[in-house]
């Protein structure tokens, strides 16, 4: 498992750029943004990219996990805005759990005494996909109403006893995603070469 300090950030509408720099010389080493149909990545290391359709299949490919943006945000927030439940046929099968989606792909979600997620699971036709866990929340003061309530640590798993991903939120910095440009376009100069993702063709 690559572990390393890890700098993400997010854009509207549902859009993201992460970056995993080395543990101990602090130096790029893979840079990947993301929307809902594109995908770029960038090797440092090996001077490649690639540039392809966000697809079911391209994100098994990188991540051996096919998590949405969208799904994605879900994991990182711990919410699901509330138009969405209702539009995917939300609905509280408890005084601490909820469910939405149907019977193709579904959703579960457990939520612990503050009424926050303390995990929740996606399946399709019965079988888990993945499953998403939070082990500590953090409050980030708001002048205009109380703190806002943010996951802290969580754990993506699919599959296994081991996490696939784990990750530790350190700094949280609200509006940054305005002053950043997300954009798509392949890096120029001789030095870099397009790669395909492992796998079948794309």
């Amino acid at each position: 498992m690559e572990s390393g300090e890890f700098v993400l950030v997010g854009a509207t509408p549902v859009a993201f750029r992460f970056q995993i720099m080395a543990r101990l010389t602090g130096s790029l080493l893979l840079e990947v943004r993301f929307d809902e149909g594109r995908m770029l990545v960038l090797d440092y290391v090996r001077n490649t990219y690639f540039l392809g359709p966000n697809s079911a299949e391209n994100r098994q490919r990188l991540f051996a996990l096919d998590m949405t943006p969208r799904e994605f945000l879900m994991a990182l927030t711990g919410r699901v805005p509330e138009a969405e439940f209702a539009q995917a046929g939300g609905e509280w099968i408890g005084p601490r759990q909820a469910r939405m989606g149907g019977e193709a792909a579904h959703y579960r979600f457990w939520l612990d005494a503050h009424g926050l997620p303390s995990r929740w699971v996606k399946r399709r036709h019965g079988r888990e996909l993945f499953r998403v866990e939070y082990r500590d929340y953090l409050s980030l003061s708001d002048a205009a109403g109380p703190p806002l309530r943010l996951p802290r640590k969580l754990r993506i798993y699919s599959g296994g006893e081991e996490p696939l991903l784990v990750l530790g939120v350190r700094e949280f910095q609200p509006g940054l995603a305005a002053r950043e440009a997300m954009n798509f376009d392949p890096p120029s100069g001789g030095d870099w070469r397009f790669e395909p993702l492992p796998g079948p063709a794309n």
